[in-house]
């Protein structure tokens, strides 16, 4: 059970880290104004 958290843990991680990746170089209005970049952050 324990190895099932880890492994949940570092997808979470992997996740946050390619959202940071998707919206470093954007603003507010670029992140609404593109849809296919709210689909990877959201999802």
């Amino acid at each position: 059970m324990k190895r099932d958290v880890m492994v949940q843990i570092e997808d979470i991680i992997e996740s946050l880290l390619r959202i940071e990746e998707y919206t470093l170089s954007i603003n507010k209005d670029d992140f609404i104004s593109n849809v296919q970049i709210q689909d990877a952050v959201v999802r």
